[in-house]
């Protein structure tokens, strides 16, 4: 007998990232002066990023003052929500223990629950995919119960399949936790087959009044066929050699003039651009 759905809680406390339409992944590596300023100049409201729990300093914790360093260049932000979607190898090098450390460390405002690696062509390891699975709930099961933590927890939606992603949906919904993130990039690679989890994903969020938020989706269309609450992307911090590397052509270059010949303009272009995509819906 399938679960009982339980409901979205009604009258939840409201947070930064519910009001915010987008909300650029922001990677604080070599050109973070330039990032910053541009997020700075953007003219959004409230000003909400995404930090990638697996991009920031492995030792981080040990270098008190890299953690003032960060806090100081995020001081600004209305909300920082900690991104814990990962490469394989550093998923299986995660712990919860680490990953709240480094969230009270810098003050993130939200967490997410873990990525895990579940591959459909994995199907005939049963026992490989049962263990991701359940090692993916287990954490999330932990990360919930930190005490006295001050973040929020954002339950990333993960699945090989229909069956697997509503089980886990459930399960996160049992625990309490009602918003939502996508990794659609997982998604979104070279996999058209997988491409209708995403819209029962949008269907089921919108049943039960969630919010959500699409992680690692850049692309106009899908973001105006599936409107979702809040999406998040890495464009604005593509240094000029990426760029360079791969032809312009991974951001789809959105503008009817030549990319700005300074990477501060580029990224203020461009979180200009989002933002202006969000407004549409």
């Amino acid at each position: 007998m399938p679960a009982t759905r339980v409901p979205c809680k009604s009258g939840r406390a409201a947070r930064a990232w519910h009001k915010a339409r987008y909300i650029p992944e922001l990677r604080l590596g070599t050109n973070s002066p330039c990032v910053l300023r541009a997020f700075e100049r953007c003219n959004m409201s409230p000003k909400v990023a995404v930090l990638n729990y697996f991009d920031l300093p492995r030792r981080l914790l040990d270098r008190p003052e890299k953690c003032t360093e960060l806090r100081e260049k995020t001081r600004n932000f209305d909300g920082i929500i900690l991104s814990c979607v990962g490469r394989d190898g550093d998923l299986d090098r995660y712990t919860v223990k680490h990953c709240d450390a480094v969230a009270r460390a810098i003050k993130a405002d939200a967490v997410t629950t873990p990525d895990e690696y579940l591959y459909a062509d994995d199907n005939a390891y049963r026992t490989f995919q049962a263990r991701n699975f359940l090692r993916a709930k287990s954490r999330a099961a932990e990360l919930v119960k930190i005490p006295d933590r001050a973040y929020s927890v954002i339950g990333l939606v993960i699945g090989k399949d229909a069956g697997q992603m509503d089980n886990y949906m459930d399960f996160l919904a049992r625990r309490g936790i009602d918003d939502w993130a996508f990794p659609c990039g997982d998604y979104l690679k070279g996999a058209p087959a997988a491409v209708p989890a995403i819209g029962r994903f949008v269907r089921r969020i919108r049943e039960e009044g969630r919010w959500a938020v699409f992680l690692g989706v850049s692309s106009r269309d899908r973001l105006l066929a599936y409107r979702p609450p809040a999406f998040s992307n890495l464009a604005p911090s593509y240094d000029p050699a990426y760029d360079r590397s791969a032809g312009n052509c991974i951001l789809d270059w959105p503008f009817s003039r030549t990319p700005a010949k300074g990477f501060e303009e580029r990224c203020l272009d461009t979180m200009n651009y989002y933002r202006g995509v969000g407004a549409r819906w």
